[in-house]
């Protein structure tokens, strides 16, 4: 889910760590005598804390085991987790398809997990659109997700699960990183979206992933967001 092909165009920018050895670095050491936590938003869908690997006949029992196996990972990092859920007001179609707004089992019923890893918190809408907030405002250090949505609403840091092994494995994706290695800026990246296409538009006829990347590496994006402000 997300926004076509950006993921692919992204790729090239992003850092491959063990997140704790990431978190340690970027929040137990500078931190101190603070918090030595690093502060993460975690997009609380199932599809994002599944390892990407779930699919549509994946049983419950085996999302529950996928996602117990991540927080017991989750556990070892020295982080402090902020699950955040989709709430009410959440787009009710995706991609052409009616969005099932009830809180899935999978997701509801493992809850009572996430207390001991910190706190939990529901958007008003889509969980996706709350988070860069969240990181824009300093609450959390980086967005763990899978949705890449978060990158043109603004997230500044943003963690992508990349293995399923034995370790939480992450794909780190830096907004800066991302200006300056490939001329993406936030206003770049949303008319990426508007011409690529993303969950709630099929976007440009005519403009896939190559030619959405030339025109927004061009500057338009800035000069969309400056008329549209």
């Amino acid at each position: 889910m997300g926004i076509e092909g950006l993921w692919k165009v992204l790729e090239c920018s992003a850092q491959r760590v063990d997140l704790i050895d990431y978190a340690l670095v970027n929040g137990f050491i500078p931190k101190y005598p603070g918090s030595r936590v690093f502060h993460v938003g975690v997009d609380a869908s199932a599809a994002s804390i599944t390892h990407g690997r779930q699919q549509h006949h994946t049983t419950v029992d085996a999302s529950l085991t996928q996602l117990w196996r991540f927080l017991n990972q989750l556990s070892y990092a020295p982080t402090d987790c902020t699950f955040v859920y989709d709430g009410s007001e959440r787009a009710h179609i995706k991609r052409g398809v009616q969005v099932i707004t009830e809180e899935p089992f999978c997701i509801r019923n493992p809850k009572r997990w996430f207390g001991p890893l910190d706190s939990d918190s529901q958007a008003k809408g889509d969980a996706e659109a709350e988070l860069p907030i969240m990181n824009q405002k300093g609450v959390i250090d980086a967005v763990l997700t899978k949705d890449s949505d978060v990158f043109p609403l603004g997230a500044e840091h943003v963690l992508k699960i990349a293995s399923s092994s034995s370790k939480l494995v992450v794909d780190i994706y830096d907004a800066k990183l991302i200006k300056d290695s490939l001329r993406l800026t936030t206003g770049g990246l949303i008319l990426y979206s508007l011409l690529a296409g993303n969950d709630f538009d099929a976007g440009v006829q005519g403009f896939g992933p190559t030619k959405a990347l030339a025109i927004a590496q061009c500057g338009f994006g800035n000069s969309l967001v400056e008329v549209m402000a």
